[in-house]
């Protein structure tokens, strides 16, 4: 079959349903791209976020070890302060001990 076969019509037709459909996969690639990259963005704000509650509980168990706090208070205090820290419009951290037993939560 040869393109000259086809009238002016069919081949305009042809040439637009080909852009059409390569426009179509060129901004489903650009939606995939920009999903990957909010989940990458969210990823490393809870990271961040995670780590920023780690070191508040490592600050604890450092006064615990140098001896200005008790083991328990220390354990308290870093209870309470987790408790009390929030992020983004209401989301909160939570504490489970080994066996998923809930030991802090963030909501009052």
């Amino acid at each position: 079959m040869n393109l000259q076969e086809f009238t002016v019509k069919a081949r305009l037709y042809f040439l637009i349903g080909l852009a059409v459909t390569a426009m179509a996969i060129l901004e489903f690639m650009s939606l995939q791209n920009q999903r990957d990259a909010l989940f990458e963005n969210s990823n490393q704000k809870v990271k961040a976020l995670v780590e920023s509650a780690h070191t508040l509980i490592e600050g604890y168990a450092s006064l615990a070890k140098t001896g200005e706090m008790t083991e328990t208070e220390a354990k308290l205090a870093a209870k309470r302060s987790l408790e009390n820290m929030s992020y983004a419009n209401g989301e909160y951290f939570f504490i489970l001990d080994y066996n998923a037993v809930v030991v802090a939560h963030g909501v009052d």
